[in-house]
């Protein structure tokens, strides 16, 4: 079982201490109340988001009429927003697309300009995460927007249980290419996990490494080296 985290830059006019400390008054007096704090501590706070939508079952009866149901359903959503020397947001299990994002910074950012994008896992990020583990191999990539001929260009995943080569694949090395995600088998002391990047700024950890995983990688977003930790 993998956890799945999502990561965005959040640029908003004043510092992240101004954000924080209004938003507890934004939350009791906006417009909706799908939105709690659910904890704040020094440099972040976690934000729980409730959506409901209504789903539509047919029921066929005996007499093979048919009968509409409507259903409400709720989703929830945990978004932390945070400092590590920029401000970041993150989402658990986000959903497709930024629609749930947009819609809780518009209520908790009403009166303010700000500006959100999903963060950028670049391979220079990635290589500093995985040295802080005592040993990771590269087992599956998948990489798109290489030319395989003049006017076409493909997009495949190379997996092995082996572990790949640092080039990936020796008919892409020399070739222009995009990293879309590359994943790791990590070890550290005595657990052993997955560890996939995407270059849309998704990182999923299999459940044994979150603690460690996680937590590490968000200490690269400083801007300085990742260091193992006992």
């Amino acid at each position: 079982m993998m956890l799945r985290m999502r990561y965005f830059r959040l640029a908003v006019p004043e510092d992240f201490w101004t954000v924080a400390s209004e938003i507890p008054d934004k939350v009791r007096s906006g417009p909706t109340e799908n939105i709690s704090i659910s904890q704040r501590a020094p440099h972040e706070i976690i934000l729980r988001y409730r959506t409901i939508r209504q789903i539509t079952t047919c029921q066929i009866l005996p007499d093979d009429s048919i009968v509409n149901t409507t259903i409400p359903t709720m989703s929830q959503y945990a978004i932390r927003i945070f400092q590590r020397g920029d401000t970041y947001l993150s989402i658990i299990d986000p959903p497709q697309g930024s629609k749930v994002i947009a819609s809780v910074l518009n209520d908790i950012l009403a009166e303010k300009r700000y500006s959100f994008e999903p963060l950028e896992i670049n391979l220079p990020m990635i290589e500093r995460h995985v040295a802080a583990f005592d040993a990771a191999r590269l087992v599956s990539a998948k990489v798109k927007d290489f030319q395989v001929y003049e006017g076409a260009v493909g997009r495949l995943e190379i997996a092995s249980k082996s572990g790949l080569k640092p080039e990936i694949a020796p008919f892409i090395g020399n070739k222009f290419h995009r990293i879309e995600s590359l994943t790791y088998e990590i070890t550290h002391g005595f657990v052993q996990g997955l560890v996939q990047y995407s270059s849309s700024g998704t990182v999923k950890v299999s459940s044994q490494l979150v603690e460690k995983a996680f937590p590490l990688f968000e200490l690269g977003l400083e801007r300085r080296a990742f260091k193992p930790s006992n």
